[in-house]
């Protein structure tokens, strides 16, 4: 934007320089690397600043807004457990006015520059495109979730625009770098590279909530203290099943894949660590599905490595199994005696059903949830309980209407990635596949973090068409 107007040369060598920093996989790492470190070391508002100065470079010197993807991604991830404003322990800076200053300020400017940049790219035309394929299916979503409950007693501004933030979340970076991201900058692996980061962030994170919460001694152990600034230990599950296609899509593509499917098996521990019964239920099929997907599409080298590496991982799992079956039994004891008890979900379930019934049309809205709130949410808090179901969270919050038009939705993002399916677009589609299982039994799609993800891949599978329509015609 700006170096349109101070450079008149395409060449100038500090624009090359501004610009190879930003189109670098370094660049990716370090976001995330700094998400971890805010995570890990309550350092959020140096981080998000950090952010905020990313922000502002790409978008004044920029040639497009790729780079600001990462951080669209992660920046969800950086609040850490000390500072959750939700935790009981009221450690957190951000119910202190001078924190949440800094938040202002961070939000209000990047908004701006923002604005100001997608404003400057439609008007100049500077990637011109039509409208994204999967624009009405989110406008017929988003109407619904805005006047969910539009017929009830129970509708107001506020679940109106809680409505909003929940379409957004889920479409903001579909159109947003829609509009600002030059598609033929973007590698058809882009999404893997992307996710794997994302996915090294969560290990870090995760691991370092384990060890905060005394699972890595001989202290006492309960799965319930699992948590992080943005979530509890099944948020966390989710995240990482929603990971789990990056590690074997490179598993297939490198020779040295052997790796990537280790580091498959280590999210799948982690995930048996931080004991979330349905992350351990959904990854494991996951797991077992990519991994045998896989092996078809690999040569008889990559397959032949493929299976040694596992056969072995379960030798040395089988071994340390029997080696530390106590301690095991013990770290794992919270989740052993929880068995498989619906811990008050279908009471959830049969109560959203019934709200539906009063409602069936438009619904009830997303404030009638009577479901347990985490830490200190109480019922007046922004953030409502949820019905851990996503058919039934549609029903009861925004009734008949918004389940056709998630259909209408689910129905679009199918078509776009089945058409001319690549590889890529395969263990993409596996990411789709991660979020909605995992909100089966939970409000994974109704979350902010999984949201930007899901929005990003969206946008990654139709990049990829498009990419792939215009090399054919080349």
């Amino acid at each position: 934007m700006l170096k349109d107007i101070l450079f008149k040369s395409k060449h100038n060598l500090f624009l090359k320089i501004i610009q190879t920093i930003l189109d670098s996989k370094f660049l990716i790492v370090f976001i995330g690397l700094m998400a971890a470190i805010s995570n890990l070391f309550s350092l959020e508002i140096l981080c998000l600043y950090t952010y905020l100065s990313i922000v502002i470079i790409a978008v004044l010197f920029g040639d497009d807004l790729l780079c600001l993807i990462p951080i669209a991604c992660c920046s969800y991830y950086t609040f850490s457990r000390v500072n959750n404003p939700l935790s009981n322990e009221m450690t957190s800076i951000f119910l202190e006015k001078k924190a949440i200053t800094h938040l202002i300020i961070i939000l209000v400017t990047t908004a701006v520059f923002a604005i100001t940049r997608l404003i400057y790219d439609l008007i100049t035309k500077k990637h011109t495109k039509k409208f994204p394929k999967l624009t009405f299916g989110f406008i017929a979503l988003g109407i619904t979730y805005i006047i969910g409950g539009i017929f009830s007693e129970f509708y107001d501004l506020k679940t109106a625009f809680f409505g909003f933030t929940q379409i957004a979340a889920i479409s903001f970076c579909y159109f947003y770098f829609y509009y600002t991201v030059d598609f033929k900058k973007v590698n058809k692996s882009y999404f893997a590279f992307l996710t794997l980061v994302i996915g090294l962030l969560l290990l870090s994170e995760a691991i370092g909530m384990l060890y905060y919460c005394n699972f890595f001694s001989s202290q006492p152990f309960n799965r319930y203290d699992l948590y992080t600034g943005w979530g509890i230990n099944n948020n966390v599950a989710a995240a990482i099943c929603m990971i789990l296609p990056a590690p074997f899509y490179y598993a297939y593509k490198k020779n040295y894949g052997f790796i990537f499917l280790i580091l498959a098996n280590i999210m799948m521990l982690v995930l048996l660590f931080i004991q979330s019964r349905n992350g351990i239920l959904i990854g494991t099929i996951l797991f077992i599905v990519l991994y045998f997907i896989t092996l078809i599409k690999s040569n008889i080298y990559h397959r032949l490595q493929l299976i040694i590496t596992q056969v072995l991982l379960l030798f040395i799992f089988g071994i340390l199994i029997i080696e530390f079956d106590q301690i095991i039994a013990a770290k794992l004891a919270s989740i052993l005696n929880v068995g498989i008890s619906d811990n008050g979900r279908f009471e959830i379930y049969i109560d959203g059903i019934n709200q539906f019934l009063n409602y069936p049309f438009f619904g009830n809205g997303f404030y009638q949830c009577n479901n347990f709130r985490w830490g200190n949410n109480d019922i007046g808090s922004f953030f409502p309980a949820r019905y851990h179901n996503t058919f039934i969270q549609l029903l009861a919050s925004c009734g008949i209407a918004s389940l056709i038009a998630y259909f209408y939705h689910r129905i679009q993002t199918l078509r776009i990635v089945f058409s001319k399916i690549n590889t890529e677009k395969l263990y993409m589609f596996f990411i789709f596949i991660a979020l909605a299982l995992t909100s089966i039994l939970d409000c994974n799609f109704f979350n902010f973090g999984p949201g930007f993800l899901y929005s990003t891949i969206l946008l990654l599978v139709e990049i990829n068409n498009i990419n792939s329509n215009n090399l054919k015609l080349n």
